[in-house]
């Protein structure tokens, strides 16, 4: 059964999970890594597979002989080897000189639930649009952001937890034009929560710079990367590092959250209760329903506004200056709390209310799921471990997706290498 309501999620409920990546080094040396990839069954080359670092632009492929050769600047990274018919291969690897290596591809198995669930046929449009909506965005440059091979995903619709799932067995190509990138993204897990209004969505992508047909062109992806880069998590995390909160545009408070006691069990039998009450009432007396006094429509209304009322109260802390607030240590962040981070020097996209109007400045709630959290000093940080709510969680979709080595070449102007035209 395919999906047939209509995706109203509140933005306090995304949860975006990208893919744990590595942030690089970029001040680093540039060092030769290679090696051979093998098949795990028969020890035999595996050619023509991908080899690269997880969302970058660095990466290359073996050749006949099952070899790779490619240039990357020192630092920590995730090195990613794929092909189809195998598991994907992800190591965490940091390369101080010049590395050989060989790497192991397991042949794929098909697990009991891919063996058992069949694709929703039926329905694949309206669950596509569900799954581009949620996937590549709904910000401007998500008009010029389009999935090249849309038929490689497939869908499968739980009616009993009323959950859209999507799943693909290829890697899907998607061509970026408003930022200049044709990336190939490695589906891992897309679980669209109906009930809870939760997203679910990572995978493992890889970049190519577009070529762009004039100077003209260059000179607006550029614009458009940058514009993307403000006032995202990966900016803020730098400003933070700096010590530049204020100077770049930001404003950092803590939320503390409490839990409020309700007797949920309670709420949902006085409101069944007193609907029923209603039922017979209307039944034996029409002129008692319509009365202004109805004691059992002021209870139903009592009970439902219980039921209503948020399961958390929210209180404010001050703004945070300096940065010795969150982070004590130069790549720990401490925060039992929940951050809510305002970018001030954008208003937000006509898109993300939905209404035609929108605030003058980006406000997001940020939960650190672990404390300490901890960066490392390549910028390494493990992005399962945040959960986005509000502006952050609606832009932070593919279609403002930068490449690590752009992000880090543009904190550090002073660095030369890496790919043209970014």
């Amino acid at each position: 059964m395919g999906v047939r309501i209509n995706l109203e999620v509140s933005k306090l409920f995304y949860l975006i999970i990208l893919i744990s990546i590595l942030s690089t080094n970029l001040f680093g040396q540039s060092i030769t890594i290679n090696g051979y990839l093998l098949d795990s069954e028969n020890n035999r080359p595996v050619a023509f597979a991908n080899v690269f670092l997880a969302q970058t632009t660095i990466g290359t492929s073996t050749n006949e002989s099952g070899y790779f050769i490619m240039e990357v600047p020192s630092g920590e990274y995730q090195l990613v080897t794929s092909h189809i018919g195998f598991e994907l291969n992800i190591q965490d690897i940091t390369f101080k000189q010049d590395t050989s290596l060989h790497l192991i591809l397991q042949q794929k198995i098909k697990t009991l639930k891919e063996l058992v669930v069949s694709p929703d046929t039926t329905n694949w449009f309206s669950n596509y649009k569900l799954f581009v909506g949620s996937f590549i965005g709904e910000t401007r440059n998500a008009e010029f952001t389009k999935i090249q091979n849309p038929k490689d995903i497939y869908f499968y619709y739980d009616d009993y937890q009323n959950k859209l799932y999507g799943f693909s067995n290829k890697e899907i190509v998607i061509i970026n034009e408003a930022l200049g990138y044709k990336i190939f993204y490695t589906l891992r897990e897309f679980e669209m929560n109906f009930k809870s209004g939760f997203l679910i969505s990572y995978g493992i992508p890889r970049f190519q710079t577009l070529n762009p047909p004039s100077k003209k062109q260059l000179r607006t992806w550029q614009k458009n990367r940058r514009k993307a880069y403000n006032g995202s998590f990966y900016h803020f995390l730098s400003s933070l590092k700096q010590n530049k909160i204020k100077e770049n545009g930001f404003q950092v408070r803590e939320i503390f959250r409490t839990k409020v006691d309700k007797d949920t069990t309670l709420v949902r039998g006085k409101i069944q209760y007193f609907r029923k009450k209603l039922m017979e009432s209307s039944k034996t007396n029409d002129g008692f329903v319509l009365s202004a006094n109805n004691p059992i429509i002021d209870s139903l209304s009592y009970w439902n506004k219980i039921k209503n009322e948020p399961n958390y109260i929210d209180s404010l802390g001050s703004i945070i200056i300096n940065r010795s607030t969150l982070m004590p240590e130069s790549n720990i962040i401490c925060c039992k709390s929940i951050l809510q981070i305002s970018y001030l020097n954008e208003r937000e996209e006509f898109g993300y209310r939905g209404n035609g109007k929108r605030d003058k400045k980006q406000t997001s709630l940020v939960h650190f799921q672990k404390n300490p959290f901890r960066i490392d000093s390549n910028g390494f940080y493990a992005v399962e471990k945040v959960i986005f709510e509000n502006y952050l969680a609606w832009s932070s979709k593919l279609a403002e997706m930068l490449p690590l080595d752009y992000i880090n070449r543009l904190n550090n102007p002073n660095r030369v290498n890496g790919s043209a035209q970014n």
